[in-house]
């Protein structure tokens, strides 16, 4: 008798559920990114004011009552700047480190499973890219295409690409002799089915981990692009456009670079914990219950 339609995603949800309350690093973890993914989402109801109004009577004004954080160079409030600025990072990271990890993913089963001259192109290709550090790649697109937010996630997910492939194709290749395998191929199981049917679920655990902590990478390089002026364009509010005009009133206005640098350092920090307990939880080398 057939299973109701329900039931593979229910056993999705109770396996997700698991995961993320494996251990208390994740959950430590889920919940201060989700802390900050409700602040980009709820923004204009927690700003306390318009993030691109200037009131130059009150320019680099400190933390005060009116302005909980102190007010830029322009009299904009820093607080309701760092609270929107939130969805721009989220925004590219997320999309960048989305589209990283279905292209690289892919490429990486496609070129384990393969193998030949598919495994060697990849190979070569992805050589090339691993040459370039990821800030320097991704400066070296945005120069060339131009500061947007479209150019910022591609320059992104370019630099992150490789990363996917390689930890995809490694057991991608440990799995391809699997009798399981070899029994797909005598059932005449095309290539393609086998590769997102059986050897795709088996590698979800290490693509996820590495998800997570390049979300991390992915807003540094956003913020560091931002900083030298190759981010999305002002006024639009970014942490590290906000940590480039605090690094120019450093001796004279420190809390401009501080505050936008804590908001980095928290989302970075909740997504490491993330990666490193779901790195935990998932190995089965780590896991004790098993």
């Amino acid at each position: 008798m057939p299973r109701p339609a329900g039931s593979a995603a229910g056993r999705l949800a109770r396996k997700l559920w698991r995961i993320a309350t494996a251990n208390i690093t994740i959950e430590a973890g889920i919940v201060l990114f989700l802390l900050v993914v409700a602040v980009a989402v709820f923004a204009p109801l927690i700003a306390t004011h318009d993030p691109l109004d200037q009131d130059l009577f009150e320019r680099l004004g400190t933390p005060s009552t009116e302005h909980w954080l102190g007010t830029d160079s322009f009299g904009r409030d820093i607080f309701s700047r760092i609270v929107f600025g939130a969805r721009i990072s989220l925004v590219i990271g997320l999309s960048a480190v989305l589209t990283a990890m279905v292209v690289g993913s892919f490429l990486g089963v496609l070129s384990g499973y393969l193998g030949g001259w598919v495994d060697q192109l990849v190979g070569q290709a992805t050589n090339i890219l691993l040459a370039f550090p990821s800030l320097i790649l991704g400066l070296m697109v945005v120069a060339f295409l131009g500061p947007s937010m479209i150019n910022l996630i591609a320059a992104i997910a370019l630099a992150t690409v490789p990363q996917f492939v390689r930890v995809a194709r490694a057991p991608t290749v440990a799995l391809r002799d699997r009798d399981y395998i070899q029994a797909c191929r005598a059932l005449g199981f095309s290539p393609l089915r086998t590769m997102l049917r059986h050897v795709l679920p088996n590698i979800w655990p290490e693509i996820l981990v590495m998800a997570t902590l390049w979300l991390a990478t992915a807003i540094r390089v956003e913020a560091s692009l931002a900083f030298i002026g190759l981010g999305v364009k002002p006024p639009t509010p970014t942490w590290g456009g906000m940590i480039r005009e605090g690094f120019e009133n450093i001796l004279t206005s420190l809390w401009l670079a501080i505050f936008p640098s804590l908001a980095i350092l928290v989302v970075v920090f909740a997504l490491n914990l993330i990666g490193d307990g779901l790195r935990d939880a998932l190995d089965p080398r780590l896991r004790k219950d098993e």
